[in-house]
């Protein structure tokens, strides 16, 4: 078993981010289901927001065929093996932010490592390829106001859900990465906790 996280590196003169308080927003944000659910877009999903895949690769992720072939058919979840799969999760997006940004990450500001994982455990990030171009560019206050200016958060904003507040705080870090500002963090340990877990996969 890989060794449990608890905070994630920024870089060697920075304070790390809490994963448990990442963990802990995520909760809020998506939800929590111990059991299996169709989410908005009809994808099977448990947990906090977990997308449930085909083990045997047959059917399609969020499908009810990759449902009934998981390990989550007919199956009620307990609050600790939903939180232990939202860890998994949250460790799998950290490598995906890893590979996204390369040292670069290293040099966010705590606020915005954390606003990047949720971003991209939510998919947003992922499909914002020119926040993404900008932001490896440094052009952080840019990549801020780009990263709003896309139907997913137009909408929301109509329509008055949850998703335009998140895309606005991954803005917010932005603008405080453009000014070398990160918000007030008391000091922790500094695991080398994106290089443990890549180092499992």
């Amino acid at each position: 078993m890989p060794e449990k996280m608890t905070t994630a590196m920024v870089s060697p003169l920075a304070p790390a981010f809490n994963i448990d308080a990442l963990v802990e927003e995520l909760i809020v944000d998506e939800g929590f289901r111990n059991s299996a659910y169709p989410d908005i877009k009809g994808l099977m999903t448990i947990g906090v927001g977990h997308l449930i895949r085909d083990p045997k690769g047959v059917h399609k992720a969020g499908s009810k065929g990759a449902y009934k072939n998981s390990r989550f058919y007919n199956k009620k979840l307990s609050d600790k093996e939903v939180r232990d799969l939202l860890r998994e999760d949250v460790g799998d997006k950290l490598v995906a932010a890893r590979k996204m940004f390369g040292r670069q990450l290293f040099d966010f500001n705590p606020d915005l490592q954390q606003q990047v994982v949720s971003s991209i455990f939510r998919g947003s990030l992922v499909k914002a390829k020119n926040t993404r171009r900008l932001m490896k560019e440094r052009k952080y206050k840019e990549a801020g106001d780009e990263y709003l200016n896309s139907d997913e958060y137009r909408l929301s904003v109509r329509e008055g859900s949850g998703i335009a507040p998140r895309m606005d705080k991954m803005k917010k870090a932005l603008h405080m990465q453009a000014l070398k500002v990160g918000p007030p963090r008391s000091a922790m340990t500094f695991p080398e906790a994106i290089e443990k877990r890549l180092k499992t996969k």
